[in-house]
């Protein structure tokens, strides 16, 4: 098992028997992306959750939402995988705004989420993306994907001459879930 649950301690709003938490740790899992629990109070962009050393360091007593898990998760699936093991912090100091890939991380963790059969509304919660997460939770649902170019570029959804060539479901399937 990649992942480290050190976690003692849980809260009425989430704890580690929770269905969508449960599906989400097993989806990291699978997909290579490690984590670990803590009861330690940290500052973070996104509150409860940050990547440390190239894992998800996650604090379910101050974590607002489980869709902040599916983003941070996101920004180390986008990193190549040496990147992967140097994020550490805010990517865009440690590793270089170019290295953030922002957009594509919004389409990546809504692909995930709809994999899950979690609620978009877990990923554009009103906390969430500076007051745009009803912008833009309105082009998912219409199926305007921001950020889907930077995912075909990766590697990781297809190109449209790859779906009938290659056979290929369109995003929001995946055809990998981390870059190579």
């Amino acid at each position: 098992m990649s992942a480290q649950n050190t976690a003692t301690k849980s809260t009425e709003k989430f704890n580690l028997q929770d269905s969508q938490l449960h599906s989400i740790t097993s989806f990291l899992e699978e997909i290579g992306i490690e984590y670990f629990f803590t009861g330690d109070a940290f500052d973070s962009f996104l509150v409860g959750i940050e990547i440390e050393h190239g894992r998800l360091k996650i604090n379910l007593d101050n974590l607002l939402c489980h869709g902040d898990i599916l983003h941070e998760a996101g920004h180390l699936a986008c990193l190549t995988p040496d990147l992967r093991r140097k994020a550490h912090g805010d990517i865009g100091k440690t590793l270089g705004e170019e290295n953030t890939f922002e957009l594509g991380v919004i389409a990546w963790s809504v692909a995930a989420a709809l994999y899950l059969g979690i609620p978009l509304s877990e990923i554009f919660h009103p906390e969430s993306y500076k007051g745009d997460a009803t912008w833009l939770l309105e082009q998912y649902t219409a199926k305007t994907y921001i950020g889907l170019p930077l995912l075909q570029w990766m590697g990781m959804a297809a190109h449209d001459d790859e779906l009938v060539e290659n056979k290929v479901l369109p995003y929001p399937h995946m055809i990998r879930w981390t870059r190579q």
